[in-house]
């Protein structure tokens, strides 16, 4: 009898197995769960404080931009103030408002023309020869003109760092002054303070990551990248690692908006220690809860092992052994209704009992022709996997012409031979058909198609073959009506071209005609335009020749006028004259007839009256012929006097005419000028028209000769396509083209 074989090690080393089995797998499932959940976590924890992180810098980068914009806007309002000052006022009373002295440490105004200096509260002693002018917040504001912020630095007077805003005063388009105010550091350093987030740092860079606003004084001034060791952080909103004194931060930079932040950024960094914390004591928590887990698990499968697998197991193990030992002990039917892996053990066990019997039934001959069937079976096994690998091998190396071509005792081993030769000759049908219809292709054939009966893959790659093929002959049957369409249409633009270019020839001719005829009009325009103003300045000084005779006539009648007021006095003088001849005649009458009457002694009285009376007579004779003369005198002055009022009206009319016919003549020749600008204009317009005219021209020619080109080209297109050999429907579309 068979040696027993000692099964009762087995169960137990299963169960340990299967407990440590299932144990490590549990911890390697915690493992891979914890670290997928830890990464994943991570990940999320580390986008969401990348979101807080960038989402506080941007409203810290607002609240200092409303920071900055209220101080700048006082500044300038109160620059405003020191503008609309009456004269002689001091800026240092507009300084005196408590909104000013609430929200700066000291105001003040310095002229750009003087050079004095205004403050208040007046913190500071000034040093003697102090200039405003050479400080750089007067100096920056007045280069570039607008409302701007210095660096930070030390004002000794009051001990501590101070940034100023400083806007210039602009009167007219000049500056005459700039209005400056200092803030502390202190008061930026806690408005960003207050309102940061736990554990993180808050602080100020310029445009070239120097350190503008710190809370710690002794970065001020250098570059950001010295507060961080190894990688140096991105000046973006875009979140950056970083390492600061052995630890981790996240770091990301906001840019202040508005015009008062001179393009500095808030950097907020924060400790990863404190933004993983939460993260760190869940990894804790669920590392321990999910151990006690493991064990609960690990226990609780030991007992139902215990009660379902061990004892079973044993149970079959000693029928086992039994049967070994030549017992004939059966299993419980219990073991046997299982519907697990038990149960199909118990009913193994229970076949293997049998079989066991039954081969010890069988006889000597039985079992000899059993085993000559297993080995012919197994020849024909080796025959059948030899054809099937050469049938294989050659298909695999793209011969498919190989078949098993053979026969075997079993119907199903023939069934499948003649089912594998269907195949390899369906593939091998379907691939020729294939390649000769691409080969035609290749050869510029297009009549050809797969025509075979295909079914599945083999009826997809037929229809997209044909589909292909037909496909190729449409394009080549549009490829050939469009040349043709093209060479008609380029047969067309090389006609019209033609007659573009035979008329840009004609119309350069006539331009050239045109602007030779307006050159001789300008010539002439401007001869007359000279001429013109030649006559308007003669006219002008004919108008003064005539003003200066209307002066000359003017004097000549007053002196007429004045003659004639001495004649008049003549006349008077005349008259008396007259008179005195008259009573000096009859005076002497009266003396004659006296002396008649004294006789002897009159006689030489007598002589005496005599003369008197021919001298009264003579002077009489000579007063009237004074008087005929004045009065000539004064009849011809009269009609001098109306001759010199004619001549004035008509030198009068004269001046109008000649002043009227010198401004007409201005305008002419102004117009003349005009004319001429004008004519000159036109006669550059037309020389640029000439030129553009010529480059028309040599534009058409070259659009005759690219005309020409797309006809050579369509020519080769149309005999390419005629290369191809298209199926009936193409070659009639292709026909009909």
């Amino acid at each position: 009898m068979a040696r027993a074989i000692n099964f009762s090690a087995v169960p137990r080393g299963i169960a340990g197995r299967i407990v440590i089995a299932m144990g490590a797998i549990g911890s390697l499932i915690f493992a891979t769960a914890a670290t997928f959940s830890y990464h994943s976590t991570n990940e999320a924890i580390r986008g969401e404080i990348a979101v807080s992180l960038v989402t506080a810098a941007r409203a810290q980068a607002r609240a200092a931009s409303l920071w900055f914009e209220g101080r700048r806007q006082l500044v300038e309002s109160a620059n405003e103030d020191v503008l609309l000052q009456p004269s002689g006022q001091s800026p240092e009373d507009v300084f005196k408002h408590q909104t000013l002295l609430n929200s700066f440490t000291g105001v003040y105004y310095g002229d750009a023309l003087t050079g004095a200096f205004h403050n208040y509260p007046h913190l500071r002693p000034l040093s003697p020869g102090y200039d405003p002018r050479n400080r750089p917040w007067f100096r920056k504001a007045v280069s570039e003109h607008r409302t701007v912020l210095t660096e930070p630095y030390r004002d000794d007077s009051l001990e501590e760092d101070v940034v100023t805003i400083a806007t210039p005063l602009i009167r007219g388009r000049t500056i005459v002054g700039v209005t400056g105010a200092d803030f502390s550091i202190k008061s930026l350093v806690a408005m960003l303070e207050a309102d940061k987030p736990h554990g993180s740092q808050v602080f100020l860079v310029d445009r070239s990551g120097k350190i503008m606003v710190h809370s710690d004084k002794r970065v001020v001034g250098h570059p950001v990248a010295d507060l961080f060791d190894g990688d140096k952080p991105v000046l973006s909103e875009h979140l950056t690692e970083v390492t600061q004194s052995g630890h981790r931060r996240f770091v990301t930079f906001a840019s202040i908006p508005g015009k008062a932040g001179e393009g500095w950024r808030i950097g907020l960094s924060l400790d990863e220690n404190v933004a993983m914390a939460g993260l760190n004591r869940s990894v804790r928590f669920n590392a321990g809860f999910s151990a006690i887990e493991i064990l609960a698990s690990l226990l609780l499968i030991w007992l139902m092992l215990a009660r379902y697998l061990l004892r079973p197991l044993n149970t079959i193990i000693a029928a086992m052994n039994g049967l070994v030992e030549g017992s004939n002990a059966s299993l419980a039917p219990e073991l046997k209704a299982r519907a697990d892996e038990v149960g199909e053990l118990a009913r193994a066990f229970t076949v293997f009992r049998a079989d066991r019997a039954r081969v010890e039934e069988l006889t000597g001959a039985e079992v000899a022709r059993l085993g000559k069937e297993a080995l012919a079976r197994k020849v024909m096994m080796a025959n059948l996997q030899h054809s099937f690998g050469r049938v294989v091998n050659a298909a695999v190396a793209g011969d498919f012409s190989a078949r098993v071509g053979r026969t075997f005792p079993d119907p199903e081993m023939n069934e499948l031979a003649r089912s594998i030769d269907d195949l390899v000759e369906t593939m091998d049908t379907g691939l020729r058909e294939t390649g000769e219809v691409l080969g035609a292709i290749a050869s510029t054939d297009l009549s050809r198609r797969v025509k075979g009966d295909y079914q599945g893959a083999f009826a997809k790659l037929q229809s997209a073959t044909n589909t292909v093929a037909d496909r190729l002959g449409e394009i080549l049957g549009e490829l050939h009506r469009t040349s043709r369409q093209l060479k008609e249409a380029t047969g067309s633009l090389r006609t019209e071209a033609s007659e573009l270019s035979r008329r840009t020839v004609e119309e350069t001719a006539s331009l050239r005609t045109a602007s030779d005829a307006i050159d001789r009009l300008s010539k002439v325009v401007a001869e007359n335009a000279s001429h013109a103003e030649v006559a308007s300045e003669r006219g002008r000084q004919a108008a003064t020749s005539v003003i200066s005779g209307q002066h000359v006539i003017a004097e000549a009648r007053v002196a007429m006028e004045k003659m004639e007021a001495s004649s008049s006095s003549i006349s008077s003088v005349m008259n008396t004259i007259d008179g005195i001849a008259s009573r000096t005649s009859l005076l002497a009458l009266n003396a004659s007839i006296e002396a008649a009457r004294a006789g002897q002694a009159g006689l030489g009285f007598a002589v005496v009256a005599s003369e008197v009376k021919a001298l009264a007579n003579r002077a009489a004779d000579a007063s009237r012929e004074a008087r005929m003369l004045i009065e000539q005198t004064r009849s011809e002055l009269a009609n001098g006097s109306v001759m010199m009022t004619e001549v004035t009206e008509n030198l009068e009319s004269m001046h109008a005419a000649v002043e009227d016919n010198a401004a007409r003549l201005d305008v002419i020749a102004r117009a003349n000028r005009e004319q001429a600008a004008s004519i000159g204009e036109l006669n550059d317009r037309l020389h640029r028209i000439e030129r553009s005219t010529a480059d028309n021209n040599s534009l058409a020619g070259q659009l005759q000769n690219t005309v020409d080109e797309t006809t050579i080209r369509a020519g080769e297109l149309d005999r390419i396509v005629e290369t191809f050999t298209l199926n009936d429907v193409t070659g009639k579309m292709r026909a009909a083209a």
